[in-house]
């Protein structure tokens, strides 16, 4: 379709949207914190970015969604957990969400998928226009993101086969998002690190919009695309200059040695690294949680993970400047720690799980001898700071075997998204 005919037929595309435009608000769209976890060791971190259904279009969760579904699709294949965070606007233009990627923490990915183009098949967005659009989020993605990295920039799906643009939207949408998808297989060519990938064009299931299905679909084929890269970035290559480093659990974890071998860096290499104090402060103040007096949907959570492991106490920590706040308790009263004696604090120096058996013969930690068995993982906030802890602790010493961390992982990612959810409603 040419530019002459879509010049033309725009304004009849725009005022049919404009006068349709109350129904399609209405369709469902997640309504919790926008990402989504799957159990098991070593978890990859992927962003979903973008528009319409890559903002879940049709559910009301994003764990029923695109990052919940590819979260599950990616474990299944690689053995290992995932984390699949979304950033972005479903309702939102193109050119609206672009500038989410500014001050967003790309380095922590291990991939990025983009979904856009939906809305721009819709209202018929200029080609010029839609390559400036690709060539930016791809240049700021390969600028802000580690050299492994990979990045996939997923196939615009035919508009009509939605039955809400079904007419006028649907006949020109689906006529220029070949276009649209043309460009963004040339901007994928030119960088070993971007791919192009093509989805199945199956028949919506909904009356409405996309279903969990749908996206079910969809993520078994991006899935399958990213399997070879993040395989591949499953270790530390030999070209990173390490430094060997022994934590307490008994973990080693690789330390980038020199501030020129981070751009090289795998993204899960960055992520174990120390962050910094006053940003991770900053973070913490920008949640805007520390003073509520309650956290109601973390009770339950916290409750669960004390039963789950049979410990006496649990605690959902956040780490302030002085003080371990003892936000969610269970098994106890206690509020408040001085960071001195913090056991979380030490946990959230480190990505994953730390399990400490017995606090007493460890020298590297200190307290009063009422707690010996200690088991922690980190929660951090939106921006990728890891600002306190879900832990688990008795005054009895055990075997370190006796806990799985992925399962206390799982409760750790739900922790951290109602956490993201009581944050959004103070703000």
């Amino acid at each position: 379709m040419n530019e002459l005919v879509c010049a033309l037929a725009r304004p009849l595309v725009h005022s049919t949207f404009d006068y349709r435009a109350k129904s399609f608000w209405k369709i469902p769209q997640p309504d919790d914190a926008p990402q989504a976890h799957a159990p098991g060791p070593d978890p990859d971190r992927v962003l979903v970015f973008g528009n319409g259904p890559a903002g879940g279009f049709g559910v009301r969760s994003h764990d029923l969604a695109l990052p919940g579904q590819l979260s599950r699709a990616i474990a299944a294949r690689t053995g290992r957990g995932a984390t699949v965070d979304f950033l972005g606007k479903a309702s939102s233009s193109t050119a609206d969400v672009i500038p989410y990627l500014d001050d967003h923490p790309l380095w922590r990915y291990d991939a990025v998928v983009v979904v856009i183009g939906n809305t721009d098949a819709i209202h018929l967005t200029p080609l010029p226009q839609y390559r400036d659009y690709v060539e930016r989020i791809v240049g700021r993605l390969l600028e802000a993101t580690p050299a492994t990295t990979q990045i996939v920039l997923m196939e615009i799906p035919p508009v009509s086969v939605i039955p809400t643009f079904h007419g006028v939207l649907g006949f020109f949408g689906d006529r220029h998002a070949p276009q649209l998808n043309a460009i963004a297989r040339e901007v994928a060519a030119t960088s070993d690190r971007v791919a192009f990938a093509p989805v199945s064009m199956q028949d919506c299931q909904s009356r409405r919009h996309r279903t969990a299905q749908d996206y079910h679909v969809w993520a078994a084929e991006i899935a399958d695309h990213l399997l070879p890269g993040l395989l591949a970035s499953g270790s530390v290559p030999s070209t990173v200059r390490v430094l060997e480093h022994d934590f307490p659990s008994g973990r080693s974890e690789a330390r980038i040695a020199h501030e020129e071998d981070a751009r090289t860096a795998p993204a899960r290499l960055r992520r174990s690294q120390a962050q910094d104090e006053e940003a991770r402060l900053g973070a913490l103040r920008e949640l805007g949680v520390l003073e509520l007096e309650a956290l109601p949907s973390i009770q339950p959570l916290v409750d669960g993970v004390r039963a789950a492991f049979g410990t006496t106490s649990a605690a959902f920590t956040l780490i302030d400047r002085d003080f371990q706040v003892n936000k969610v308790r269970s098994g106890f009263d206690q509020l408040l720690t001085p960071r001195a004696t913090s056991l979380c604090s030490i946990a959230i120096q480190e990505e994953g799980a730390i399990v400490v058996s017995d606090i007493t013969t460890d020298p590297a930690f200190a307290g009063d001898g009422s707690v010996r068995f200690y088991a922690g993982y980190p929660v951090e906030s939106p921006s990728g700071y890891r600002v306190g802890a879900l832990c688990i602790f008795d005054g009895d010493a055990r075997p370190s075997a006796t806990v799985d961390p992925d399962l206390l992982a799982t409760y750790a990612h739900a922790v951290e998204r109602e956490l993201w959810a009581a944050a959004l409603q103070q703000a």
